[in-house]
């Protein structure tokens, strides 16, 4: 099993920052960031992502890197606006 965290970055929130600030800072903090920009079901509306996993070990490790990552956005100036734990059971896809 793996455990998957997504932080929700909603540009409309953090106006004083461009895509690719975000982007870097995400990526400096060692998470991925992925970006939905025109979505069919979620509108118009854009989303900004950092997303990591790990293997997993247990839940209060990937609590603390969840926090350390809202403790830097806290200190960069960067507001999320959901943040989400998730256990992965299963994965399978087909690239």
């Amino acid at each position: 099993m793996r455990v998957e965290a997504h932080v929700t970055i909603d540009p409309s929130l953090n106006a004083k920052f461009s895509k690719a600030q975000i982007k870097e800072f995400v990526q400096d903090c060692g998470w991925k960031f992925s970006a939905i920009e025109g979505d069919p079901d979620l509108g118009d509306k854009i989303f900004y992502y950092a997303t990591k996993s790990w293997p997993f070990i247990e839940e209060v490790t990937q609590m603390g890197c969840l926090k350390i990552l809202q403790q830097d956005m806290f200190q960069y100036g960067l507001i999320s606006s959901r943040e989400k734990l998730e256990i992965i059971l299963y994965d399978h896809r087909i690239e």
